[in-house]
């Protein structure tokens, strides 16, 4: 059973091939399509090398399963039997009776069980490159959609800083109206100014971070350009199937790889066990003895005798044994880690689900209701500029940790809507 958060993302990269695939007519200075997360994890794909290698890969692991099954080719004999060494006629092709010129054609037969346990075996190669691009692919997906959340976040902080400019500017409005009233004083302008200055400087930081996450975020989409971004999904998506992401472990990408190999491990025992059984082969030849005597034909048989198992294969199948274990115990531990790990990140998204409901529920307009109080108080020479500086300082505050608890929650929805592989 898949997460809502897994079928949503599906539909959001259906919809950005889609979309992709449609030739787009624009003129010439028109504003650009703001970039949405699914046609940003759409885009990477198609542009990644990483996951271009990985698909090269696979295709060519998979090329191999179809061989691993075949005959070995025939061998063509080509021979001359019986020249004589010494005496008169040594060296000599024609002069003795009994040298032949011999022409044949070998073919092994491996046993069934071999060739199917080396199929198996080439299977479960190709089975350990495809899950290592699916590994690749979740992975690519995460990173992309990390950064896009921290471009968009970074986008927001921006914009919040903006947004609060004009409640400093009405602050120093109101210092420099109480100061000409005779009401206030020279510090009280000072100070809204200097806030004013703190806020310049925060602003300046943010414009560094934004340019950051946007060169991250250049990484996986070198064409992007100024190009905006559309509004962030509903990092909430995932509702109650939480408990359904811990059922899904099994299917945790960090395990992929490691269970293609506990398969291969497998084809590579069976194979190894199977080499101890006898494989033959059949040979034909035709032998000339000269005009005056008829031609020979020949048919023989060609067995292979295991006789020295317990120094080759057996060896080879305690190897397979042993390696066996180590991926057992390597599964149990990593199936541990991973269970830790999500339960973590199922905790900080919940976490940070609720603290950015608080933050808009409740801080924000309690604070932002303060910093209107405030004003109207000091300009109705009620209190001093400094308690409404305090309030507009603490919304500050208010504005930008919500901003770093969005930051949170969509990281952990990123790595939780992609850290499970889609397919059994």
């Amino acid at each position: 059973m898949y997460s809502p958060s897994q079928a949503s993302t599906r539909r959001w990269l259906r919809r950005a091939v889609i979309f992709l695939s449609v030739p787009l007519c624009c003129a010439a200075g028109s504003p650009q399509i703001p970039l949405a997360l699914a046609e940003a994890i759409a885009l990477a794909e198609q542009q990644s090398p990483e996951l271009q290698a990985r698909m090269a890969a696979r295709e060519a692991a998979q090329l191999q399963v179809s061989p691993a099954g075949e005959l070995p080719d025939p061998e063509l004999i080509v021979a001359i039997d019986n020249v004589p060494s010494d005496g008169a006629d040594a060296g000599s092709l024609s002069a003795d009776f009994m040298t032949m010129r011999r022409v044949g054609w070998m073919q092994a037969f491996p046993r069934r069980a071999k060739r199917d346990a080396r199929v198996a075996l080439a299977d479960a190669d190709a089975a350990l490159r495809r899950a290592e691009y699916r590994v690749e692919q979740l992975g690519l997906r995460e990173s992309v959609a990390r950064a896009w959340i921290a471009s968009s976040t970074a986008e927001q902080r921006l914009l919040q800083l903006d947004a609060l400019e004009p409640l400093l500017d009405a602050q120093i409005a109101a210092a420099d109206a109480a100061l000409a009233a005779g009401r206030g004083s020279v510090a009280d302008g000072l100070n809204a100014r200097l806030q004013r200055s703190a806020l310049a400087d925060r602003r300046i930081d943010a414009e560094r971070e934004l340019r950051l996450a946007r060169a991250e975020l250049e990484r996986w989409l070198p064409d992007l350009g100024d190009r905006p971004l559309a509004a962030a999904p509903d990092f909430l998506a995932l509702g109650d199937a939480t408990n359904s992401l811990v059922d899904a472990l099994p299917r945790h990408r960090g395990l992929l790889t490691l269970d293609a190999q506990q398969h291969q491990v497998d084809a590579a025992l069976a194979l190894a066990q199977a080499e101890k059984k006898l494989d033959w082969a059949l040979e034909f030849s035709y032998a000339d003895r000269g005009p005056a005597y008829s031609g020979m034909l020949s048919v023989g048989v060609r067995i292979g005798l295991p006789i020295r198992s317990r120094y080759r294969q057996d060896p080879l199948i305690a190897s397979r044994r042993a390696d066996q274990q180590r991926l057992q115990a390597e599964r149990v531990s990593m199936l541990r880690a991973h269970a830790a790990s999500v339960r973590a990140l199922i905790a900080d998204w919940e976490s940070a689900g609720e603290r950015v409901e608080h933050y808009q529920s409740r801080l924000l307009p309690l604070a932002r209701d303060r910093v209107d109080a405030a004003l109207a108080a000091y300009k109705g020479g009620q209190s001093s500029l400094a308690e409404s500086i305090f309030a507009l300082s603490d919304l500050i505050e208010q504005q930008l940790a919500l901003i770093d608890r969005r930051l949170t929650l969509g990281l952990a929805w990123a790595h939780l809507n992609f850290a499970f592989s889609e397919e059994d």
